[in-house]
């Protein structure tokens, strides 16, 4: 009965049309957005370098954050596997979850028992995001089910290349290679490849931010 279907990317538009083709006439593709003027990256670099002196990170570390809800889609699972293979040759990296949800306990329990608590944080919910972008080199969304990631649109606004995996629309927002990487979900092995590529190489790192 309706005359328009609005979907927040062509990869979900192109889904749900293979499903009900009758929907090819009235889909209409709106990508999620956000604004860019309020996620700018130079007005919150202070409160980054802030957050990072409270979590005792060493100046000349690489900070790499993960914006999402603790669930089963996010990956939690696999960057936390990802980040222990980074971690073997890259000691001076350190990893910043920012969100709650049911499977928290579980990751933190992971990464006690691993002996990783001095390399990774639990930032729980928090209401601002943007200090957390600011102090960090690397935005990692390895989830294994997505549409359009907002907390992908937050990272790129903000300065900040993206790894991420190639579900949803995340093409249609990661230029590969020139504002992040994207590589197959649930790829432990490709993930820390990818963290490891941005890691040995600044110069790019910032180009791509």
């Amino acid at each position: 009965s309706c005359e328009r279907v609005i979907f927040v990317c062509r990869s979900q538009a192109a889904h749900w049309q293979q499903k009900f083709p009758f929907l090819t006439s009235r889909a209409v593709v709106v990508h999620n957005g956000i604004d860019v003027e309020y996620f700018r990256r130079e007005p919150f670099e202070e409160a980054g370098r802030k957050l990072r002196e409270e979590l005792a990170i060493p100046p000349n570390a690489v900070v790499l954050c993960h914006v999402a809800a603790f669930r089963p889609e996010k990956g939690h699972d696999v960057l936390l596997a990802g980040f222990i293979d980074v971690l073997r040759d890259h000691p001076d990296t350190y990893l910043l979850f920012a969100g709650d949800g049911p499977l928290r306990a579980s990751v933190e329990l992971q990464v006690r028992q691993k002996q990783l608590d001095g390399h990774i944080h639990f930032l729980g919910s928090i209401t601002d995001v943007r200090p957390l972008l600011a102090g960090s080199a690397i935005s990692i969304v390895p989830s294994t089910a997505e549409t359009f990631s907002v907390a992908m649109l937050e990272s790129l606004a903000m300065e900040v290349p993206v790894i991420a995996t190639a579900v949803g629309g995340s093409s249609e927002a990661i230029h590969e290679g020139r504002t992040g990487l994207l590589v197959p979900p649930r790829d432990v092995t490709a993930l820390a490849l990818a963290i490891t590529r941005l890691l040995a190489d600044g110069d790019t790192r910032r180009k791509m931010g």
